[in-house]
């Protein structure tokens, strides 16, 4: 995924900082206002309410970098708005590094 900022780890999505997803259609560029991350054996599931200056496709792969690394994402939209669209971005990041637990 050329030119693409990583997604940051969890304490700075909490900032708010944007970050880039790879789509069928280019790059969005995503800014989060919302995460949730999942429990129990779903610990690495992690839900990311944003904006994004794209029109997501819900059903379709995305994909978000961490250090390097593809992971694949989807994402719903879940209303228009002026300058882009609200949506939810979900991606599953098993490395303790994102989560601040190593």
């Amino acid at each position: 995924m050329p030119n693409c900022n990583d997604i940051p780890a969890a304490k700075d999505l909490k900032n708010k900082t944007p970050f880039d997803v790879q789509g069928p259609s280019g790059i969005i560029q995503f800014s989060p206002f919302r995460i949730t991350r999942g429990e129990g054996r779903q610990k690495w599931h992690l839900a990311i309410d944003g904006f994004c200056n794209g029109e997501p496709s819900h059903g379709v792969q995305y994909h978000v970098l961490y250090k390097g690394a593809e992971l694949g994402a989807t994402m719903k939209p879940i209303k228009q708005m002026e300058n882009g669209w609200q949506a939810r971005l979900e991606t599953i990041i098993p490395n303790p590094e994102f989560w601040g637990e190593s």
